[in-house]
């Protein structure tokens, strides 16, 4: 069951994320994600150029959940040498350019290198 936000409306201040519980439209009641997320930032234009900037400067690039339909408007500007590594359960569009491919939910991986105390 979809429980999004059906309104139109999106949320762009940081402080809805500062709530302990998962933040709901004040319009219709729906899930608020970021709008990034939410509108895909490869359409975002503003974001499309922050993601170019950031990429192209990153010795390390995680790709966290993401099937990479959306990586053709920034990709190709990272940086040849960074080392990539993938966490996501099922195949992507990045498992070939992948150094590193974690076949589980970024959930499971974060609460083990919490628990080994990593950081």
């Amino acid at each position: 069951m979809n429980q999004d936000i059906k309104c139109g409306r999106h949320y762009d201040g940081y402080e809805i994320w500062e709530q302990k519980d998962l933040p709901r439209c004040e319009s219709c009641g729906g899930r608020i994600l970021p709008w990034e997320l939410y509108s895909h930032i490869s359409l975002w234009e503003e974001g499309v150029q922050k993601a170019r900037e950031w990429i192209s400067k990153a010795d390390l690039i995680l790709v966290i959940g993401t099937n990479g339909y959306y990586g053709g408007a920034y990709w190709d500007y990272r940086s040849r040498d960074a080392v990539i590594v993938q966490i996501n359960p099922g195949h992507t569009s990045f498992d070939q350019v992948a150094d590193l491919n974690i076949r589980e939910a970024c959930d499971d991986v974060f609460h083990k290198l919490k628990e080994r105390k990593v950081f």
